[in-house]
């Protein structure tokens, strides 16, 4: 801490103002300190005053040491500057020591631009704000109050709104591709133009007064207001996000869904006649039953999904195969070579695996429950965290599995039952031991 200066604070306040060195001021700020009350009050009045950029920029982003209380006020006072400067790092660090108590208000602001890419701004007052091209890709406006404020032209890219207050903001010609708009209010809001690829609209509020292309309208429609056979022939829905969206029986005839996340949807019995899929992701989908043609285009891994379950038939050859995430749900799979394949999160509940060989294979969290897995080749398998709950392992060879957090309730074993040693008692714990009549005697 400096010695008392002559002039007390007034002898502050006025060298202060004769210097223009911004470090020289930054390092009279400090001083203030000693004056207590008088110097805290001389603080906040010098850091209220706007065109104070320099000053700002010297004590925030040249790695000088000031006190806790010189970047509060910082903060409080002028909090834009600091975004403005592109202190980004700066701001977020802050705001986590905060624990993010520390709420932002930027209300008004002209923020025009900016670069806030990765932007901590959750729960901040953004209302009337002008980010027209601003930078806010990754940026985290969870919660945040952005009514009537300028996106027009913005890239929101990854950015994270869910639960946002957007109701009349302008998000014209706005890059929200893959933004998370879960239960966000675009009451009233302008998105004509916006590209909302991939962008998650579960549970957004939309009225009569919000603006969107029809497209994404119609996405939007189909994520909230959930109905079987919809009618969605030669419909444009390239890259959109239908998560767990219910298709069931729709007529998707000619529709064009390259590159759509549909991801857990249920397309069983729709109809795919001439629909585009290339390079959508249908991990975890129900094709069964749904209608394809020589004119559907869809990729191998899903075709040969779609295939297990609308065309069984036995001792299939599918080793070393990719069907990471395919839903196999009571599929007819009897004497299949699978060793080697992929299932990584594949669904095979249900399924008929019985004499199957998968010896090799990866069914890391994969969803076996129910299966019929009866003299089944499982030796050197990788189980982790699968799920073989109620499933049939009468005869299943699991010599070398890997069988960590495995979960084997209420599965059925007998005598010829084979398990990796490391695991034997604790599976055996938790199985049902079918008596055989060798087994008896």
């Amino acid at each position: 801490m400096y010695g008392a200066v002559m002039g007390g604070i007034d002898g502050l306040k006025n060298r202060f103002e004769s210097v223009e060195d911004v470090s020289q001021k930054a390092r009279i700020l400090e001083e203030a300190l000693q004056y207590e009350e008088e110097g805290k009050k001389f603080i906040i009045d010098v850091l209220k005053r706007e065109n104070k950029e320099n000053l700002i920029e010297e004590i925030l982003l040249k790695n000088h040491t000031y006190s806790e209380f010189i970047i509060n006020i910082i903060f409080e006072q002028q909090p834009a500057t600091i975004l403005k400067l592109g202190g980004i790092k700066i701001w977020n660090n802050f705001r986590r020591e905060k624990n993010l108590k520390f709420i932002p208000n930027l209300r008004d602001t002209n923020l025009s631009h900016a670069n806030l890419r990765s932007a901590s701004l959750s729960n901040a007052n953004l209302s009337n704000a002008d980010l027209s091209n601003a930078h806010l890709s990754n940026a985290h406006l969870r919660d945040a109050h952005l009514t009537r404020a300028n996106f027009s032209n913005a890239d929101l890219r990854d950015a994270h709104l869910t639960r946002a207050n957007l109701s009349g903001a302008n998000l014209s010609g706005a890059n929200l591709s893959k933004a998370i708009l879960e239960n966000a209010d675009l009451r009233g809001a302008d998105l004509r133009g916006a590209n909302l690829s991939g962008a998650r609209l579960n549970g957004a509020n939309l009225d009569e007064k919000t603006k969107i292309d029809e497209k994404w309208q119609q996405v939007w429609d189909i994520l909230n207001n959930p109905q079987q056979k919809r009618d969605l022939s030669n419909a444009d829905l390239r890259g959109a996000w239908l998560w767990n969206a219910n298709l069931s029986d729709a007529d998707l005839s000619g529709a064009n869904l390259s590159g759509a996340n549909l991801w857990d949807a249920n397309l069983s019995g729709a109809n795919l006649s001439g629909a585009n899929l290339s390079g959508a992701s249908l991990w975890g989908a129900n094709l069964w039953n749904a209608d394809l043609d020589q004119n559907t285009k869809i990729d191998k891994k899903w075709q040969q999904v779609w295939n297990i379950l609308n065309n069984p038939e036995q001792k299939r050859h599918l080793s070393n195969i990719n069907l990471c995430g395919a839903w196999l749900t009571g599929a007819w799979l009897i004497g299949a070579d699978l060793s080697g394949t992929w299932l990584t999160d594949a669904n095979l509940s249900g399924a008929n695996l019985s004499g199957v060989d998968l010896s090799g294979a990866d069914l890391k969290d994969a969803n076996l429950s129910g299966a019929n897995l009866s003299n089944a080749n499982l030796s050197g398998a990788y189980l982790s965290h699968a799920g073989l709950i109620d499933a049939n392992l009468c005869g299943a060879n699991l010599e070398s599995a890997n069988l960590n957090y495995a979960k084997f309730h209420g599965a059925l074993i007998d005598a010829k039952t084979i398990i990796n040693n490391k695991y034997k008692k604790r599976v055996l714990k938790v199985c049902i031991f079918k008596e055989t009549e060798q087994s008896s005697n």
